[in-house]
């Protein structure tokens, strides 16, 4: 009878406790699992010009915070999707190792990835052209009626004479001072092309991408 309990305590070790405890092991030397990421970031401002705040969102996803990220960046205007553009991050993710890519104060892998995608990626993408004190350059302006004009053409489809109308509104609205431009961008150290609200096509139109 006591040979036959031992021979089942053997058994017990063998077959439940040995594996249990080197799971245990693999994963304290691995440090603990982490969660999915899901993170929501949004703010509200006024950039179609209606003089009512639209709503910015930018939706953060990964397998984890040491997995490369998907988001995608929407704007909603009176309750209408006015613009969204969706972004995989894959071959961002490894540069966040190195030494003064997001800036020089982030100490690591970590604490670059959460500087740029909490915080620098959503605070300052909106920039008001001020133009009123000093005439814009006229060089810039020639490329902005470029850009205007070929995103007017091939995304909205509008016909020569009506993009040409269209363009010089956007350029006049730059002029004004009054206009909101922004830009999604590629990587914390490359811009986006820069874009503008504008009602006659109820969208977005590229002005200008570097």
């Amino acid at each position: 009878m006591v040979g036959l309990l031992l021979f089942a305590w053997a058994v017990f070790i063998e077959t439940f406790w040995i594996p249990a405890n080197r799971k245990k092991m693999r994963q304290a030397a691995v440090g603990p699992q982490t969660e999915p990421v899901n993170e929501v970031l949004t703010k509200r401002m006024d950039v179609t010009g209606d003089g009512a705040p639209d709503e910015i969102r930018l939706n953060l996803t990964g397998a984890a915070w040491d997995q490369p990220f998907k988001w995608t960046f929407s704007i909603t205007s009176n309750n209408k999707l006015v613009y969204e553009q969706s972004v995989d991050d894959a071959w961002l993710d490894r540069f966040f190792n190195d030494k003064g890519y997001v800036n020089e104060e982030c100490p690591d892998y970590l604490s670059c990835k959460k500087q740029y995608y909490l915080e620098d990626l959503f605070k300052y993408r909106f920039d008001r052209v001020e133009s009123q004190n000093e005439p814009l350059n006229s060089e810039y302006l020639g490329e902005i009626r470029r850009g205007a004009k070929d995103s007017l053409l091939t995304k909205y489809h509008l016909n020569p004479a009506e993009a040409e109308r269209t363009t010089n509104w956007v350029v006049d609205h730059i002029k004004s001072g009054r206009a909101v431009i922004f830009k999604v961008p590629i990587s914390p150290v490359q811009g986006g092309c820069s874009q503008m609200y504008v009602p006659r096509v109820s969208g977005f139109v590229t002005i200008y991408c570097p």
